[in-house]
């Protein structure tokens, strides 16, 4: 992901942000986050033509991995964006190149995400771990189960991981298939494990 384009996004400074994005994706064309942030930077500055380009961009990406989070301004959600003022000036980018409002599959899934920020998944007895604990049982052999889906498991994955499928049921019965009672089993899904 640029960084760069993004800190000059929300530091307001949108033409240099055009500039770095664009270069960014000249690089990367495949780079789907960039796109997002490139339709919110034309969005900032009129230009909605080269805004809505940009969307259609990021969904033909994102549609390749079975996503389609920018249909609505509550894709915006997806990115657990730490400040608020940065999540409403890429909202308000998004709005202004002519993202529509939203529906009400994509509220319940931006429910679901800040359910999932606050910590109420948590569950008991079972940490979040950070990469180098990560590391470290997978160094150990611990089992790791990938649970993406298929089109992210294609991209890329773990060595040695194993992939629970889109068309596979996460069950009791699933997992005792793959792991024993008494494994320690890693399970991980866009970088949190």
């Amino acid at each position: 992901m640029d960084l760069l384009g993004i800190a000059q996004f929300n530091l307001e400074q949108f033409e240099e942000a055009k500039i770095s994005l664009e270069r960014y994706i000249e690089k990367n064309p495949e780079s789907e986050w960039a796109y997002l942030w490139l339709a919110a930077t034309f969005g900032h500055l009129g230009q909605q033509q080269n805004a809505k380009t940009a969307i259609d961009s990021f969904n033909r990406r994102i549609d390749k991995l079975a996503w389609n989070y920018m249909s609505t301004l509550e894709s915006v959600e997806v990115l657990s964006l730490k400040d608020l003022n940065d999540e409403e000036r890429l909202r308000e980018g998004l709005r202004i190149a002519g993202v529509p409002v939203g529906h009400k599959p994509f509220a319940e899934a931006a429910d679901l995400i800040t359910i999932t920020k606050e910590g109420h998944f948590k569950v008991e007895g079972v940490p979040t771990i950070d990469v180098n604990t990560a590391k470290t049982l997978l160094d150990k052999g611990v089992v790791t189960i990938d649970v993406r889906p298929d089109a992210f498991w294609d991209s890329g994955h773990i060595p040695g991981a194993i992939h629970l499928e889109d068309s596979k049921v996460f069950s009791k019965t699933w997992l005792s298939e793959v792991v024993k009672k008494d494994q320690e089993v890693v399970f991980y899904c866009e970088g949190a494990g």
